[in-house]
């Protein structure tokens, strides 16, 4: 049977509903567009219409997995997790897998959670078996109270902190200790940026491939001094 222009008038309206419905909620999204495909092809075989139906269950594991080993490959793979994230842990790379946390929000569904917990396995298989991601920091990680500790030691350098252009963040004492690129640091790291205010009072340490300091009363950050980039921070403010 030729299908007729109302046909793809309601295939068209259940893709572009199916896709405003999916900010919302994911499975809702998934029924919208499996109902119109029902309705688009509902004349056909029936093991066309089954086809349709099961889509979503090979579909979504397939692309999540996918998506899971590209992103292990190029180096851009996050931990997923739902809920409202703690300010110490926005940023922080996780320290068994070493890489950062990748939060989904509070709209919490069945095909989400599924979604999500694919993808973790996937990036927890992949680095298990043939390791670290690259780009990956694999030194130490140090915890809050090691890390304020590491600031009290002798050779933890007093120094000067200037931000240039709201692009570069400086340490300085008689020369340049250490320069990062706040662009790279993520749009977490830009609170501190924008409402930093200069203290005197700012310190660094040096290990072989981290860097731990504190330039404000509020927190202590841990720095990949080969990548130039913020891994970590602790809050002050929260035990």
């Amino acid at each position: 049977m030729n299908h007729t222009a109302r046909d793809y008038y309601f295939l068209i309206w259940g893709i572009c509903f199916s896709w405003f419905m999916s900010y919302l909620n994911e499975t809702a999204s998934v029924v919208v567009i499996v109902l119109a495909l029902i309705y688009f092809f509902r004349y056909m075989n029936k093991l066309v219409l089954f086809a349709i139906l099961v889509c979503p269950i090979w579909l979504i594991p397939t692309w999540n997995i996918g998506l899971g080993v590209k992103d292990y490959l190029t180096g851009n793979a996050k931990w997923q997790f739902y809920g409202y994230p703690n300010p110490n842990t926005v940023v922080n790379i996780n320290r068994e897998f070493r890489v950062e946390n990748d939060p989904q929000g509070c709209l919490v569904s069945d095909i989400g959670l599924m979604k999500s917990s694919l993808y973790n396995k996937t990036i927890k298989t992949l680095i298990r078996n043939f390791g670290y991601q690259k780009g990956s920091y694999t030194g130490a990680i140090p915890s809050k109270a090691e890390a304020i500790a590491l600031l009290l030691e002798p050779n933890a350098i007093s120094c000067e902190v200037e931000i240039f252009r709201k692009e570069e963040l400086v340490f300085w004492k008689d020369s340049v200790l250490l320069s990062l690129n706040l662009k790279e640091q993520g749009v977490n790291f830009a609170r501190f940026s924008n409402n930093y205010q200069k203290d005197n009072s700012a310190k660094i340490y040096f290990s072989e491939n981290f860097a731990v300091a504190k330039f404000n009363n509020q927190w202590v950050y841990l720095i990949d001094t080969y990548h130039k980039k913020i891994i970590t921070y602790y809050n002050l403010n929260i035990k």
